[in-house]
């Protein structure tokens, strides 16, 4: 507008995204953002600074921050929506981009309000075009006056008295070199830039950016756990351990995706089944066939089994959409029509979420590794509360809940290396784990199978019953095992009328041996498989010839039926209906409210 007003020019006037434009021959200006000085087509320069210092026989850099449009679009919601000014600084003819910062409310020169509208309630827009020019110094009502004649060449300010905003300036040139999640692309996401702002003084004492004084209070949090991962650099090249190689092209028939927060998310997959989740699976189709939330509660408080299972069912559906199709029950996930489904686990938007400029494709690779680790531990430990929250109210709740540590994390960079850093609310201490560490599951194994070994040596004491294979009984000592261990297994093969026996497979005296549990009986041979059958042919014979006190008793058991009142029964009824109507996801919300009517009316009646 000073530009305008001096010169007598118009907006097509004024150089364009041209840097080599003439003026009055070809810079043709279709109006844009000032603001972030963005052009109606995205990533084009409203106006150029090139052209215009060149104009003004100026160099580029007094042009530094003289617009916003150096900080990512990810990193934009520090900016407030307009142009806010200073009543001060206006009135001398002043003015900074900086102040639209949303971390100031006040000027940091005069300590003034800043003011974002004028008195007519006019919103101090960042558009300009013919009409906004036509009312150059003043606003479009022309209540509010941005420069007089006396101060439109030269502000009544000086130099010195703005230094202030000189720290904003460093502070936000050390800021754009920090890379934040595209909050736009992130499905369920969308506020995670709230999250990230109200974290902001974490996040300035985490990068080591400070956390200027001029900048309003942050708001009180709690204690939140930093976890950072580093990756150095080596002769200008990132030196990266253990990356992935390129993954092959996808087929459309594959379920999986090739990309790192799917590689990672089935990483986890891989140690809940292995280490965690293991043998929980009964659990899991029992509360898909019966969803009612207090029974749930109910079985999770008696085994911890089920704990497991319903925060693994949270975990996987979270990030899973057809986890059901895949998990429980195991079957084919192609569609009846012929096609298949995918699992898509970039609709939360890890990827695309990288904005390291001007970086190799290695970087980002290493840092999308690092963002799917983020939201996979987000998201177990958002169902590990889940469960915990069940035992303490009682009922069972895996509602759909947006997830705030998926996507709280930054990558900041110096010349020696790259850091992620990642802001938690939860500890990284896991309940479900079944020891801290390998190691100490190794000892933890060792010392069992020695007080093992030490419990069968005990029991193979003194004579034995010893059948060979001769059919002739003899009484022996018995057979002591060695140091390699001993095996428990079932006897399998007898009648029906005798329950079935465990027996101890070991290696005693340079041959196999199997020894009954409960009764003093053994059989050898060379092999363990020959050792087994003959243990088998001898119980079979024993059984012919003698009583055996193992064998199985009717004992008489009484049945209790239980008497459900009317509450009960309509609750059950609603639980039944809704899991048949909506199914278990979809109808989460409604099945926590039948289970806290219930809970209510209950209670009242007891009280009643």
């Amino acid at each position: 507008m000073r530009l305008a007003s001096l010169n007598a020019m118009r907006v097509p006037e004024l150089p364009n995204a041209n840097p080599w434009c003439r003026i009055g021959e070809d810079s043709i200006q279709r109006g844009g953002y000032l603001l972030f000085n963005e052009a109606r087509q995205y990533g084009r320069e409203a106006v150029s600074l090139e052209a215009l210092a060149r104009w003004l026989s100026e160099p580029k850099e007094v042009f530094a921050w003289s617009h916003l449009g150096v900080i990512p679009r990810n990193l934009r919601f520090l900016i407030y929506p307009g142009f806010r000014l200073c009543p001060v600084c206006i009135a001398c003819g002043y003015h900074s981009a900086l102040l639209s910062l949303r971390l100031l409310s006040t000027c940091p020169i005069h300590g003034c309000d800043l003011v974002d509208r004028c008195w007519s309630g006019h919103v101090f827009g960042g558009n300009f075009n013919e009409r906004r020019f036509n009312s150059r110094g003043y606003c479009e009502c022309g209540r509010v006056r941005f420069f007089t004649q006396e101060t439109c060449r030269r502000p009544a300010m000086v130099a010195a008295q703005t230094q202030p905003l000189q720290a904003v300036a460093v502070w936000l040139s050390k800021l754009v070199d920090v890379a934040v999640p595209e909050w736009q692309s992130a499905n369920g996401g969308g506020n995670g830039h709230v999250v990230w702002l109200r974290n902001l003084a974490d996040w300035c004492e985490k990068l080591g950016l400070g956390y200027l004084d001029c900048f309003v209070a942050p708001p009180r949090q709690p204690s939140l756990i930093a976890a950072a991962h580093t990756c150095g650099v080596e002769l200008g090249r990132p030196c990266i351990e253990r990356l992935r190689a390129p993954d092959p092209p996808i087929f459309e028939h594959q379920y999986w995706s090739r990309d790192p927060q799917t590689a990672v998310y089935r990483s986890m997959l891989r140690h809940l089944r292995r280490h965690v989740a293991r043998g929980t699976d009964r659990h899991a189709l029992d509360f898909l066939s019966d969803p009612d939330p207090i029974r749930m509660a109910s079985v999770m408080r008696d085994d911890r089994a089920a704990l497991v299972a319903f925060a693994e069912l949270v975990f996987t559906q979270r990030l899973e959409a057809e986890v059901l199709r895949r998990r429980w029950p195991y079957r084919q996930i192609n569609k009846p029509g012929g096609a298949w489904y995918r699992a898509d686990i970039s609709r939360i938007g890890v990827s695309g979420c990288i904005s390291i400029r001007g970086e190799s494709p290695e970087w980002n690779r290493w840092v999308a590794y690092h963002a799917g680790e983020a939201l996979v531990l987000a998201h177990w430990r958002t169902a590990q509360e889940a469960a915990l929250a069940a035992l303490r109210r009682g009922i069972a709740d895996w509602q759909q809940s947006p997830q705030e540590d998926a996507m709280n994390w930054a990558v900041v960079r110096d010349e020696r290396q790259l850091q992620f850093v990642s802001l938690l609310r939860r500890s990284a201490l896991d309940w479900s784990l079944p020891l801290p560490d390998k190691n100490r599951r190794r000892r933890d194994a060792a010392s069992r199978e020695v007080e093992r070994l030490a419990a069968v040596r005990a029991a193979c004491d003194g004579p034995c019953l010893t059948w060979s294979k001769g059919g002739d009984w003899v009484v022996q000592p018995s057979a002591v095992p060695g140091d390699r261990g001993v095996v428990r297994r079932k006897l399998l093969g007898l009648p029906l009328p005798c329950k079935r026996l465990n027996f101890w497979l070991f290696e005693g005296d340079g041959r196999f041996v199997a020894r009954l549990c409960d009764v003093k009986l053994q059989a050898m041979a060379q092999n363990p498989r020959g050792a087994i059958e003959t243990l088998r042919r001898a119980m079979l014979q024993y059984l012919k010839q003698f009583t055996f006190e193992a064998t199985s008793r009717q004992i008489p058991t009484a049945l209790l039926k239980v008497v459900e009142s009317d509450l009960h029964r309509n609750y059950k009824l609603r639980i039944g209906s809704t899991a048949h109507d909506i199914g278990f996801w979809r109808g989460a919300t409604l099945l926590f409210e039948h289970a806290e009517c219930y809970l209510k009316y209950r209670d009242r009646q007891r009280d009643g």
